[in-house]
């Protein structure tokens, strides 16, 4: 599993909650980090301090670097993101953002995205056609998402299904940006904004 990191960079929650129960169940984990390597220690307060297709081509690299690992079976990786990650892990899902990192054509098997943003940002209407592989989107309740617009990405993810691609996505009531925190505490960033298209 390659875990793609938040706009709060790489946090507990990735090693504490999710890098703890997928080795405890014999997953191996590798947690890219976008942000140290470039003396960056979050991006809430600005998204440009790293620009997102650096965000991309970092976990593409690191998917890169697993399939030449003895011990990895380079058909069964996934990415996981949550939030600024979240996009990350749907959008390596696209030809048009994992092509340009050369893999030699190994994929990830799967996409995980949990609360990703970028749904009321669209790009050329070649970029979405085909994912390369399935694609679990686990959103939160749209009524307490306040770093996206749940209705937007769900009209979005039923157009990506109408053409064809294997997306299922959930919507969990009651649950917040960043529910699966560890000591969840709910904190409004004026930062995060929510637009309809």
């Amino acid at each position: 599993m390659v875990l793609s990191h938040g706009s709060g960079g790489v946090d507990s929650n990735l090693y504490d909650v999710w890098a703890k129960e997928l080795n405890a169940t014999g997953y191996a984990v590798l947690i890219t980090d976008s942000y140290k390597p470039r003396g960056v220690v979050e991006t809430n307060s600005n998204q440009e301090l790293v620009p997102y297709p650096a965000h991309v081509a970092d976990t593409m690299n690191a998917l890169r670097m697993l399939v030449t690992h003895p011990q990895i079976d380079a058909a069964r990786i996934f990415n996981i993101g949550f939030s600024r990650g979240g996009s990350v892990a749907f959008d390596t899902a696209w030809p048009t953002w994992s092509d340009p990192v050369n893999t030699s054509t190994v994929k990830f098997a799967g996409h995980v995205a949990f609360y990703p943003g970028n749904c009321n940002i669209r790009y050329r209407s070649d970029d979405r056609e085909k994912a390369t592989a399935p694609i679990l989107l686990v959103l939160a309740d749209r009524e307490l998402e306040e770093a996206q617009n749940v209705a937007v990405c769900s009209r979005w993810h039923d157009e990506l299904i109408a053409k064809g691609n294997n997306i299922r996505y959930t919507e969990f009531k009651d649950a917040r940006h960043a529910f699966d925190t560890l000591n969840f505490t709910y904190r409004v960033n004026p930062r995060t904004t929510c637009q309809e298209l």
